[in-house]
């Protein structure tokens, strides 16, 4: 990813409330221990992923059929496991003053203060040597001289940048996976080593990398990206539509038309910091004619924390291919991705 921070604004850019926690005291634990919520006061449309079934799916989209529902429900939860917490202790000197339209830029008048700010972000790839993985291992922990220093692997999260902007801060973030219970069972943690591999200011995209030693995980998210781009890839090609030309013969369109519902979407992600939560609601659909390369627009429930959590369209089948992170709050619940890239299965 390209750095557009010296740019012109691109024409889609619409600025909004960054939804970073600025002081998370206290991470992980249910939304109900948490006070003092003015956007969304009691969380109710926020969702535990332990409890997300089929039967929120057709309350959200009572005309699908139950095959549908189930496949919907399987894909959010598919998704929200790759879905992760990240706490940064320090605000860096590298961050820019402003955006490239005069704007202040989050945390701007803060540089260099410990401020243990949280966000989420989202998993899109895991390397081991077998995919050719190369050159020493950077992580803080490496075990040097020992039979385990070459056997590693590079984990990339994609987040907004206003969550992570530079090396400094990737350098002393956690990062935290799986934190899907009440009580904070089953998440594991990294801290340290982490690195901005690319970054766009202007589009607010991150993508950071960690390096750890741990096989479990890695193999845990190797797997979980797997079959998420297997299970996005059969979906997608049993709904492409099937037409038949003048002489009989069936052919395939590449683009399906078929709608989910209309233009419903999903935000996970870890709001005020606490453990991960998913809420539904639906996209604006002009906003996904063209959603490649440019941010889309949709009203989900976000708070505090869902800065860089994982925003999954769902206007077809075709659009879920890019996920992108939630980048600002325009107006209440209704929010905007980042854009000027994308990540796809």
């Amino acid at each position: 990813m390209e750095d557009s921070k010296n740019k012109d604004p691109p024409k889609t850019c619409t600025r909004g409330t960054h939804e970073v926690e600025e002081q998370c005291a206290e991470a992980g634990g249910p939304l109900t221990s948490y006070t003092g919520c003015t956007k969304n006061p009691g969380h109710p449309q926020f969702i535990p992923v332990y409890e997300f079934n089929t039967d929120h799916v057709r309350s959200w989209t009572p005309d699908e059929g139950h095959q549908t529902a189930d496949e919907i429900a399987g894909a959010v939860k598919c998704f929200a496991e790759t879905v992760v917490r990240i706490r940064v202790p320090l605000i860096s000197d590298q961050r820019p003053d402003t955006w490239a339209d005069g704007r202040g830029y989050p945390f701007a008048d803060r540089k260099g203060w410990r401020l243990n700010i949280a966000g989420s972000g989202f998993v899109v790839k895991v390397y081991g040597q077998h995919d050719g993985l190369e050159g020493p291992c950077k992580c803080d922990n490496c075990p040097k001289g020992t039979a385990e220093e070459n056997k590693y692997w590079k984990i990339l999260v994609v987040t907004a940048r206003h969550v992570v902007y530079g090396d400094n801060e990737a350098r002393a973030c956690e990062v935290v996976f799986f934190d899907d219970q009440s009580d904070g069972s089953g998440s594991v943690t990294l801290t340290g080593g982490g690195a901005v591999e690319g970054g766009d200011t202007e589009e607010d995209g991150c993508e950071l990398a960690w390096y750890t030693h741990n096989r479990k995980l890695a193999h845990r998210l190797k797997n979980l990206c797997n079959r998420r781009s297997e299970m996005l890839f059969r979906w997608f090609e049993e709904t492409r539509v099937v037409v038949r030309s003048p002489r009989g013969k069936k052919r395939r369109l590449d683009v399906s038309p078929r709608s989910v519902s209309p233009a419903t979407a999903v935000v996970i992600s870890h709001p005020h910091g606490r453990m991960k939560y998913i809420s539904l609601g639906n996209s604006d659909p002009d906003s996904l004619s063209d959603v490649k390369p440019y941010p889309f627009t949709y009203t989900v429930a976000t708070c505090p924390g869902s800065s860089g959590g994982l925003v999954l369209p769902l206007g077809t089948h075709y659009y879920s291919f890019w996920f992108k992170p939630h980048s600002f709050s325009l107006s209440g619940n209704h929010g905007r991705s980042a854009g000027g890239f994308f990540y796809y299965c």
